[in-house]
């Protein structure tokens, strides 16, 4: 299903994703699972079906009102329900989402990071704040994330190679969002 892990302090943020995704048919092939809203300072990044998480971003994307992350996170509940509803209505399976959402927070003058789950056969969903690191897939109780390129890389392989082993979607190539205040640089740190 993919690896997502978000390291967040007030002055900066990184968010890592791998690129590898799988046709129903077994097909392996790369693909976004990242997404910036320049103008918002914001990134959004993703575990679970690309349509969801297309829609979902498209939503904030085109907005036509301003969007930063105070006012994603303040629509987040109203927007997750349009697209839940959409894809029932399509008549697509039920399936579990994650979406990592962070940026800059004018409110709070600093970096915020947030966690929303849930599964799109449910009305609800749960949100939590990132305050230090979220790492998923967890499988190790001495598994750690330090807070650079190299920890994230090093973490990543670890969990490739669980998600492989277990038929998933995991690996292809790391991509890494370095998020500061007005600044959102996303690098390819190379394969999996």
């Amino acid at each position: 299903m993919s690896l997502l892990n978000v390291w967040v302090s007030p002055e900066r943020a990184l968010i890592a994703v791998d690129t590898d995704a799988i046709t129903p048919d077994g097909q392996h092939f790369g693909m976004s699972k990242l997404l910036v809203l320049p103008h918002a300072e914001t990134v959004f990044a993703f575990r679970g079906d690309r349509r969801f998480m297309h829609d979902l971003f498209g939503r904030f994307y085109l907005a036509r009102c301003d969007v930063d992350l105070d006012e994603i996170m303040s629509g987040m509940g109203e927007m997750l329900a349009s697209v839940i509803l959409g894809l029932r209505q399509a008549g697509e399976a039920p399936l579990s989402y994650e979406v990592a959402v962070v940026g800059w927070s004018a409110s709070e003058a600093r970096v915020r990071g947030f966690w929303c789950t849930g599964r799109t056969d449910e009305d609800d969903w749960d949100l939590e704040e990132i305050t230090s690191a979220r790492v998923t897939p967890w499988r190790l109780p001495n598994l750690r994330m330090t807070p650079n390129v190299e920890g994230m890389r090093e973490l990543a392989l670890q969990q490739a190679e669980w998600l492989r082993a277990d038929g998933d979607a995991g690996g292809g190539r790391l991509l890494v969002a370095h998020l500061s205040r007005r600044e959102i640089i996303v690098r390819d740190e190379g394969a999996l």
